[in-house]
């Protein structure tokens, strides 16, 4: 009996691994901003420097047809956010990102601020370092090993449990019982700021003016350096 084989071919939104490249350890602080919850698949390449223990996403995006030089429809799950620049492989075209249309279930919609001229399908678009040069901004030496949730984790004002205390507190206090620092404490005021004495200004501001001032006179009396 004759064995017949058949060939079947699978299309990938992924750009195939090109370079030697080891899975990214934990630890790693990101250089770039994601919104919360947006997911970094397994596998997105990604250049880490390891004396400082950072890492960048390589933002690559292939275009396909159906849109415009304007606003490209690129493959499904770019990692490119509004702000970023971006430039046609091989060419000093760098574009800001004005708005990235994520709606569409097969495609993604990027808008330029200007159009990229020339711009055709199967076109690489690759993260800018600047709007005159054509040098790519990271270079992959590495990969997500395991699929990412930005600030998955993460308090916000619209999960924090702790709802009620978003809000300002109102002590009550007067104007005139308020001291603040003259010299702000800063590196640079090293020489001349005085801590303990701007500390000791603003227990005098409050001394005896208020309940909690004069409970702490009470208790410790003399024996902190403040009047009793």
């Amino acid at each position: 009996m004759a064995i017949e084989f058949n060939k079947t071919a699978y299309t990938n939104p992924k750009p195939a691994f090109y370079t030697e490249v080891e899975p990214l350890p934990g630890g790693f602080k990101l250089l770039q901003t994601f919104p919360r919850k947006f997911v970094i698949p397994w596998g997105t390449l990604c250049q880490v420097n390891y004396p400082d223990l950072t890492a960048a996403i390589v933002k690559v995006a292939r275009v396909i047809a159906g849109g415009t030089t304007a606003s490209p429809r690129v493959v499904k799950g770019t990692m490119f956010q509004v702000g970023d620049l971006i430039m046609k492989e091989g060419e000093a075209t760098g574009k800001t990102v004005t708005a990235i249309d994520r709606k569409n279930a097969d495609c993604d919609v990027i808008t330029f601020n200007s159009a990229l001229t020339g711009l055709t399908a199967d076109d690489i678009l690759l993260e800018a370092t600047d709007t005159t040069g054509s040098a790519q901004k990271y270079a992959p030496n590495a990969a997500v090993e395991s699929t990412k949730v930005t600030g998955e984790n993460a308090f916000d004002a619209t999960n924090n449990p702790e709802g009620g205390v978003r809000t300002a507190i109102d002590y009550k206090m007067p104007a005139q019982n308020k001291a603040t620092a003259t010299i702000p404490w800063i590196d640079e005021n090293l020489a001349t700021v005085d801590v303990f004495g701007d500390i000791q200004a603003m227990y005098n501001a409050a001394y005896g003016k208020t309940a909690l001032a004069e409970s702490h006179r009470k208790s410790c009396g003399t024996s902190c350096g403040h009047r009793s």
